[in-house]
């Protein structure tokens, strides 16, 4: 009786070719979570881009509404200063818009808001 037709040369046979088998059916499914994940990686990476923008405008929104603060604020600080010997209406009339200038930001949320809609939360995977 020969080796090869042993039941234990059969046994190892069998677990080689099951190891196989499990071997390929991992890295089958290795890959097709893959390709499966691309275009959802594409579509975190356009949002996160177009948040870096979104941010960026908000930023120089800010920027601006501080800007029109400091300006505000020397025009009250021109009024409150005593104006009995001289008075420049030119100023005045320049600027007096500013008692009624209300500065407000407008945050550019349309982007989260539709992500968060249309339930694709899960696009964000990283802190």
């Amino acid at each position: 009786m020969s080796n090869e037709n042993g039941w234990q040369h059969k046994i190892q046979e069998f677990l080689i070719e099951i190891a196989i088998i499990v071997f390929a059916v991992t890295i089958s499914i290795w890959f097709h979570t893959v390709s499966e994940k691309r275009p959802e990686r594409k579509a975190a990476k356009e949002y996160f881009i177009g948040l870096r923008s979104d941010l960026a405008s908000d930023i120089k929104e800010i920027k601006s509404d501080s800007t029109t603060y400091v300006d505000q604020i020397k025009f009250f600080k021109y009024l409150s200063v005593d104006q009995s010997t001289h008075f420049d209406m030119a100023y005045f009339k320049n600027n007096y818009l500013m008692f009624s200038n209300s500065t407000f930001l407008y945050p550019s949320v349309s982007r989260f808001e539709a992500l968060k809609y249309s339930g694709k939360m899960n696009l964000i995977e990283d802190k």
